[in-house]
Formats: structure tokens, sequence, C-alpha cells
């Protein structure tokens, strides 16, 4: 989850969208306008989320909050790149790195929550044996 984060952290200020008018960030003026609000906002605060999940001590609350971050990291950027297909389909825009890392950021958090589900405590001795 501490992979995650970092992608979250970078996928919150870089680029969402490449238009022939020039890049849409997630966070900024341009964002207001084109995008609902600030959701690299979201995104940064889903990072600190992913890495506060990745150093935690407790595996539940590890595993509770990995999965919360991956639902908004993925469904933030799914949400806005669909909008934007559906207003204007796939002419004249690409999707940037910045949403790229946010999916992919959001994918390793449900990925580490998962391994940390299923992880089964080995009793000491079958450690050290092995």
């Amino acid at each position: 989850m501490l992979w995650a984060s970092i992608a979250l952290f970078l996928g919150a200020f870089l680029p969402w969208m490449y238009t022939p008018l020039g890049t849409v960030s997630a966070i900024g003026a341009l964002s207001d306008l084109m995008l609902d609000g600030q959701p690299g906002a979201w995104i940064l605060y889903a990072s600190f989320a992913a890495l506060a999940a990745g150093v935690a001590p407790w595996r539940l609350f590890s595993v509770v909050n990995g999965f919360i971050v991956a639902v908004v990291a993925v469904g933030l950027p799914v949400y806005h790149l669909l909008r934007m297909w559906s207003q204007v389909g796939f002419a004249g825009w690409m999707p940037g790195p910045g949403v790229v890392l946010s999916i992919a950021g959001g994918v390793l958090c449900a990925i580490g929550a998962r391994e940390l589900l299923t992880l089964t405590a080995e009793p000491a001795e079958a450690a050290v044996r092995a």
C-alpha cells in the first residue's frame, strides 16, 4: 500500500486529460470547469489514507482503509473518464498520466487490502523451522 500511496500522490498533481487547448489537471482552476470540482484533492486525501493503511499496526484498520481508498481511487477517475467520454466521445482529448496513476494506485490498494485480508498468521515455531 505504500507504493499505492506514492502513485496516488503523483496522480493527484499530474495532468488528467490532454486537450488541444492544453492539459487539464485534477487540481487547479480548469478542474472547476471541466471536472466538477477538484477530484485531485480527493485523490490526494486518499493517498494519505493509503499511507496510513500501509504503516498502521492494526490489520483490520489497514484492510478497511485500503478498500475504502481503492473505491475512491478507482471510482472517481473512472467516473470522470466516462463522463468526458459521454459528453464529447474520444474526439480531441486523451487520458493523462494522472488518471492512469490514480487508477493504478487504487488497484494496488485493493490488492494490498486483499492480501492482508487473506493473510493467515502462522505460528512462530513454523516460521522458525522454515
